[in-house]
C-alpha cells in the first residue's frame, strides 16, 4: 500500500536563516522541523499527534520562537515554543476562535483572537502587545505574505490572488480559494510568453532563489531567470520518508 504524500509548509523569519517546516500527514499527525536556509540542512524537532494550523502560526524575526494554533484530541490551543519544538513556553486555550498569533519583533507578539483570560502560564521574556486591528481583520497569513513581498491583485469572498516577482521575467501567482471554511492554495509560474500551473503546496522567494514544496518534497531553483533555469531543480529534503516518533523537547 502506497503512503500518502506529506503536505509541507514553511515559516520564514525576517532576519534569520533558521526557518521552520510544518509537515502534515497522515491526517492528525504533524512533524515540526528546523530548516537552515543557508546550507539546506533539515533536522527534526518534535511530532504532534494532532493538527497544527499553519495559516494562524508565525515565527519570530530571529527564528528562535514560533507561535502556533493547534488542536489535539478536540482541544484547541495556542502556544509559543522554541523553534522547532512544540513544548509551550506560553499557552492559551482557544475559546470560540481560530487562535494563533503574529510576531511583531524578536520577542513581542500579538494574539489573533485570544485574550489574557485564556492564559494558562507565561514566559516573561516574551511580551504580548495589544491586538492589531489590521492583522485581526486581514488574518495572520495575509499579513505574513505582505511582509514577504507578495502583492494582492484580486480578492473576493471566495478567492484571493497574489503575485510576486522572482526576476524580471518570472512572476509567481498564488491563488487562495475558500470553500466550506477551508482554504486551498494553488500556484502558477508566469513567464513573458507562457503560464504554467503547478502542483505546489507552498512557495517562496528568498535571496532571489525560488523554493517550493510539491508532493511532500522541498525543492529549490537558484536565481532562476528563465523557464530553463527553473527546470534545473535541486531537491532539499523528502518529507515523505519521515514518520511519527516520540521526542522530548530539550528544555
Amino acid at each position: 500500500m502506497l503512503k500518502s504524500e506529506a503536505h509541507v509548509f514553511a515559516l520564514i523569519p525576517k532576519d534569520s536563516h533558521h526557518a521552520l517546516i510544518i509537515r502534515r500527514g497522515p491526517s492528525k499527525k504533524v512533524g515540526i522541523f528546523h530548516w537552515n536556509i543557508k546550507n539546506d540542512q533539515v533536522k527534526l524537532g518534535q511530532w504532534l499527534n494532532g493538527r497544527v494550523y499553519e495559516y494562524f502560526s508565525d515565527i519570530s524575526d530571529d527564528g528562535k520562537h514560533w507561535i502556533y494554533s493547534a488542536n489535539q484530541k478536540g482541544r484547541g490551543y495556542t502556544a509559543i515554543a522554541r523553534s522547532p519544538y512544540l513544548k509551550a513556553l506560553t499557552l492559551w486555550d482557544n475559546v470560540g476562535g481560530y487562535g494563533g498569533g503574529k510576531f511583531l519583533s524578536t520577542n513581542s507578539f500579538m494574539l489573533f483572537d485570544g485574550r489574557n483570560g485564556y492564559q494558562k502560564f507565561r514566559n516573561d521574556n516574551l511580551k504580548q502587545e495589544d491586538n492589531d486591528f489590521v492583522v485581526g481583520k486581514d488574518s495572520v497569513y495575509y499579513r505574513r505574505m505582505i511582509e514577504r513581498g507578495w502583492n494582492e491583485t484580486s480578492s473576493n469572498l471566495d478567492e484571493l490572488i497574489f503575485h510576486k516577482m522572482i526576476s524580471k521575467s518570472i512572476t509567481i501567482e498564488k491563488k487562495i480559494t475558500r470553500e466550506n471554511y477551508t482554504e486551498t492554495e494553488s500556484y502558477s509560474i508566469i513567464y513573458p510568453d507562457d503560464s504554467i500551473s503547478t502542483q505546489w503546496n507552498w512557495c517562496e522567494s528568498i535571496n532571489k532563489n525560488l523554493y517550493w514544496s510539491e508532493r511532500g518534497i522541498l525543492y529549490k531553483s537558484i536565481k532562476p531567470k528563465s523557464m530553463e533555469d527553473n527546470n534545473r531543480t535541486i531537491q532539499i529534503h523528502d518529507f515523505n520518508e519521515e514518520s511519527f516518533e516520540t521526542i522530548v523537547a530539550p528544555y
